[in-house]
């Protein structure tokens, strides 16, 4: 009799569940682009399938991506498809439903349900990256299901394993996730009711993905974080700036994307208040990332660095029990989250195709706007080839030339991805350079993400050559050691040397 009862209620949250996710399908379809950014994991892609290696340019063994496991997984689609836009675009979409489906699965009631599924379709940064041919999806993807473990997983001889694997797979994923979930590994490591040998070797088990990565890492590249890494948090900048900076981030948002910040504020408040203690960790792991966040400054892409924490909000509004038990208050709020979201500045439930904005004075601009016109759904028609930006064809026409060349841009997603292996291109804001990102960045006003560095002297001719032309004796030498860890022979006992003298050493020549 109480299965006869609750089979219906069961029904209904099925298709409540099956109604907002075709909702959430129909959102992020309707405003899928690529961002330029992901062209340039996209040309590691490309040479790893050829049979070049997981490099950027050819030539030198550099990790110009954040994302190991999102770079793997493209290799193994993209290996099929042979196809850019339509595979990136899908990719996400994919996932992003499926992660979207257990964000449902873990809310707590219907009411709940539909409050976390208007978050997340009413957000625009998390409609824009669920598609943009970034990590975010995946990333979406494996901390839904972290959470799933961590909040319905009964206690068992592997629980910690299991929760431990789950949180590795973010980590190589996108690292700083990490502090996401450190609370929640702590806590639960805590309370085990295991040994300590036996909690350490179930959590080594657990982390076996990240540690197999990293050796690889410094094996392969010879260093342990990307070269991106390196790129944009050894800049000069002094923490005062950054923290400015991390603050102007969080301002664009209040003015363009306020529903974000919203629910971000209210997961918190409603997460530290739980009675669950479960909740409350998960809660302080929030807390952490934004101060991290805070501090490297943001990110110039308006939302994209927001996605997960967002996501982690809308769990613990999910779960929350003062929603789940009280309509009083769970009804008024899912009411304002559907009206924050609709009149927003920049809803998703606009024309996905709008005039392109500028970049605000924090140096924060809504990318997808930017390149709707040029690497979207909305503006491909018929045959059109996406994207058809302007240093995209700049590329292909590289690659129909079919010339080896030296080049130097400032902008180099779709312009690396087109123009192909033939052609080396030394990256102004040093992402995907060795030595520019161990360099200061170069005088005068920066914008963040966007750290240029000057190129010294004679570098493109050494680059071109292979002979070290560089003018500067101190960069000449950094560079000597830089060739031999990014170009030499793998196994080489010299190239070892360089590897631990690069890493106990100062890099920046200043």
């Amino acid at each position: 009799m109480t299965f006869a009862r609750r089979a219906p209620a069961c029904q209904a949250r099925v298709a409540l569940g099956v109604l907002l996710s075709t909702l959430f399908l129909w959102a992020i379809i309707r405003y899928g682009w690529v961002a330029e950014d992901a062209y340039i994991t996209l040309r590691t892609v490309d040479n790893f399938v050829h049979g070049f290696g997981p490099r950027w340019n050819v030539s030198e063994r550099v990790q110009a991506y954040t994302h190991p496991l999102w770079m793997l997984l493209l290799c193994l689609v993209y290996g099929v498809t042979r196809e850019d836009f339509l595979t990136l675009v899908f990719t996400c979409a994919t996932i992003s439903v499926i992660a979207f489906a257990i964000v449902q699965r873990l809310a707590g009631s219907a009411t709940q349900a539909i409050s976390s599924g208007l978050i997340l379709i009413l957000s625009p940064a998390y409609v824009d990256f669920s598609t943009s041919g970034m990590e975010n999806a995946l990333s979406h993807l494996l901390l839904v299901a972290f959470a799933f473990v961590y909040l319905q997983d009964r206690e068992s001889e592997f629980a910690l394993r299991r929760l431990t694997f789950v949180a590795a797979l973010c980590m190589t994923n996108r690292l700083d996730l990490g502090l996401l979930l450190v609370p929640a590994l702590a806590f639960e490591t805590a309370r085990a009711p295991l040994g300590w040998r036996t909690k350490v070797a179930q959590i080594a088990i657990g982390l076996s993905p990240v540690i197999a990565w990293e050796l690889f890492s410094i094996v392969y590249y010879g260093f342990p974080f990307p070269n991106t890494a390196y790129a944009k948090l050894n800049t000069g900048v002094s923490a005062r700036e950054s923290l400015r900076q991390g603050l102007g981030y969080l301002a664009s948002h209040r003015d363009n994307d306020p529903l974000t910040l919203a629910a971000m504020v209210a997961g918190l408040v409603f997460g530290i208040s739980s009675r669950e203690y479960k909740l409350r960790v998960l809660a302080v792991g929030v807390t952490i990332y934004l101060v991290y966040l805070l501090r490297i400054g943001g990110d110039f892409m308006l939302g994209r660095f927001l996605t997960a924490p967002l996501l982690m909000a809308t769990i613990l509004i999910g779960r929350c029990q003062v929603l789940r038990t009280r309509a009083a208050i769970s009804i008024p709020f899912t009411a304002a989250i559907l009206a924050l979201g609709v009149w927003a500045p920049r809803t998703p439930l606009r024309a996905p195709l709008q005039p392109k904005p500028s970049v605000d004075v924090h140096g924060v601009a809504d990318e997808r706007l930017i390149y709707a016109l040029h690497s979207s759904l909305a503006a491909r028609h018929g045959n059109a080839v996406m994207p058809d930006h302007y240093w995209a064809e700049s590329g292909r026409a590289l690659r129909r030339e079919g010339s080896s060349t030296v080049l130097v841009k400032p902008n180099v997603g779709f312009l690396g991805y087109f123009a192909g292996p033939l052609v080396h291109i030394i990256d102004e804001n040093a992402l995907t350079d060795p030595l520019l990102a161990r360099l200061p960045i170069a005088s005068g006003e920066w914008r963040i993400g966007h750290f240029r560095r000057a190129i010294p002297v004679g570098y493109v001719e050494t680059v071109a050559t292979g002979s070290n032309k560089i003018d500067d004796p101190r960069v000449a030498r950094l560079y000597e050691r830089l060739a031999l860890v990014t170009r030499g022979p793998l196994f080489r006992w010299r190239r070892m040397v360089a590897v631990v003298r690069l890493h106990s050493t100062q890099l920046v020549a200043r």
